[in-house]
């Protein structure tokens, strides 16, 4: 073929080519899948055929892998993992009101969705204040932070809806205690002032 006067080496060439870089695509993406089976073989909780090569739902409350991921008493659950997007992103739901430390990602760039709450999130040595509905860029190799804005706001609005009827009457011990908790506190004792007693049915009385 080559000593033939009307063979055409450039066109055999690029054809030629193509069959190759078909061949090596087809080959890569067996490469990637090969890995990607051998690490989901690998991690602790393994994932079923129609999980790797399918989408897939995560129920509300729930665990991707239905691990329960604890910081320090409060829950973390995967949504996505980077496992389900070859190391492209992860999601993880967090619920609780701790606070870590300042920190920088060097590989990573982080995103923040407030669903409840409000937090006090610094970026860079810049302080913002995220409501429910706001998302918060934090990009890679910028030094970041968050924590929960207190709950006292909110306790106040809801002490302040009793104007007719003493909270404390309506509620009783077991729904003071419960306000206090939802709101980050804990009752302790009674007011400074005053004689109080708290009856057998919970019921909160001032005696003088």
């Amino acid at each position: 073929m080559l000593g033939r006067a009307d063979f055409e080496v450039a066109t055999a060439l690029l054809a030629h080519r193509k069959v190759l870089t078909k061949n090596f695509t087809r080959t890569r993406q067996l490469i990637q899948t090969i890995d990607k089976t051998v690490k989901h073989l690998k991690v602790s909780t393994r994932m079923s055929a129609e999980e790797i090569f399918r989408g897939f739902k995560v129920t509300e409350g729930k665990d991707r892998f239905d691990e329960r991921i604890e910081i320090s008493g409060d829950l973390a659950a995967c949504k996505v993992s980077a496992q389900d997007t070859h190391g492209a992103m992860c999601v993880f739901e967090f619920t609780g009101g701790q606070a870590g430390p300042r920190h920088l990602h060097h590989d990573q760039d982080e995103w923040m969705y407030i669903i409840e709450g409000e937090f006090d999130v610094e970026i860079g040595g810049q302080l913002l204040r995220a409501h429910p509905g706001d998302t918060v860029f934090l990009p890679r190799k910028v030094a970041h932070g968050w924590m929960p804005v207190g709950k006292m706001d909110d306790f106040f609005r809801e002490v302040g809806r009793f104007t007719t009827t003493p909270i404390h009457e309506v509620l009783g011990i077991e729904g003071m205690v419960t306000l206090f908790k939802s709101h980050g506190m804990e009752l302790s004792g009674a007011p400074l002032s005053g004689q109080w007693h708290v009856d057998e049915q919970g019921r909160i009385h001032r005696l003088a």
